[in-house]
């Protein structure tokens, strides 16, 4: 039923249980696994600066947008290797820069998701009612179907 499933996912505690539902799924129906991580852009202050002084330090070329997919892939190293020790054979890890209910949409339709998985939480009070949560954009948004771990 699903060949591909596209779980996103932050770094909070509730990712755990949200990768692992994603894993449980791929296994069961030998689905590709796309684990997202979007990074939210550094426009300016202190990170920016220690970006910039990173890449003169280190003499790289390497711009801002690949130094932070770079450190967002390597923060979904860990559910990666847990999506392998559950019996995962084929996984990927994808990070990217932006809006994450925007970013999640996207790479689903380029990718060809048949499920996305994301958890569900809020930006919580006001701010939350007014803005909305990344899960209820991207069930508003997305072709394909979504499953909202609790």
């Amino acid at each position: 039923m699903f060949r591909t499933i596209l779980v996103a996912l932050d770094t909070s505690e509730h990712a755990a249980k949200t990768a692992r539902t994603a894993c449980d799924l791929a296994h069961r129906y030998g689905a590709r696994l796309l684990i997202l991580h979007v990074v939210a852009p550094v426009f300016e202050g202190r990170a920016r600066y220690q970006l910039s002084k990173l890449a003169q330090i280190e003499h790289m070329e390497r711009t801002e947008y690949e130094i932070l997919q770079q450190a967002g892939r390597d923060l979904m190293r860990p559910f990666e290797a847990a999506a392998r020790q559950q019996g995962v054979a084929d996984v990927e890890v994808i990070a990217e820069i932006g809006d994450p209910a925007s970013i999640i949409v996207s790479v689903a339709r380029f990718r060809g998701a048949d499920l996305i998985v994301l958890g569900r939480r809020g930006a919580g009070g006001l701010p939350g009612l007014l803005q909305g949560s990344v899960s209820q954009k991207v069930i508003q948004l997305a072709d394909a179907p979504c499953l909202v771990v609790s």
